[in-house]
């Protein structure tokens, strides 16, 4: 209930500013970044518990249940698709893989010394991936379960 409360209370704010971006005389183009992957793994015991707790939410809803990633919240997203409609803007959907990920997700930034050293060392994935695809706004807006479709092709 408080999310839902979070929400009413926030969605006015957000809509008016989005919309400014969107209209004729805003002094630069935009890019927003939004990252929908569902719940934080904060305050979860483990990854296990999240996964549960996602898959629960995704089979009360009807939507896809998902193996190695967190149902997407859309709420956010369709908002700002609808208050950017005027500008017509492209979605970019990007994923990013490395070599050497397990899947394993860390509880907590880990900024100990080894690992702050190893950073500094350069010892970073020898393979970055980024598979980037482009999407009118027809093309989201047209797809009541685009995002949805997306996340179920990101998890396999």
């Amino acid at each position: 209930a408080e999310s839902s409360q979070n929400w009413v209370k926030d969605r006015s704010d957000l809509l008016t500013l989005l919309r400014s971006f969107a209209d004729e005389g805003a002094p630069a183009p935009i890019h927003l970044l939004l990252y929908p992957e569902g719940w934080s793994l904060q305050g979860e015991a483990d990854r296990t518990a999240a996964m549960a707790k996602s898959n629960e939410f995704a089979k009360r809803e009807g939507r896809p249940q998902l193996k190695n990633l967190l149902l997407p919240r859309t709420k956010g997203f369709n908002a700002c698709l609808e208050s950017l409609r005027e500008a017509n803007p492209f979605i970019y959907d990007v994923t990013m893989a490395y070599r050497g990920y397990d899947g394993r997700t860390p509880m907590a930034l880990n900024l100990s010394w080894p690992s702050f050293w190893d950073i500094i060392r350069g010892q970073l994935p020898s393979e970055v991936h980024f598979r980037i695809k482009r999407y009118s706004l027809g093309e989201v807006l047209g797809d009541s379960q685009w995002m949805d479709k997306q996340w179920k092709e990101k998890d396999r």
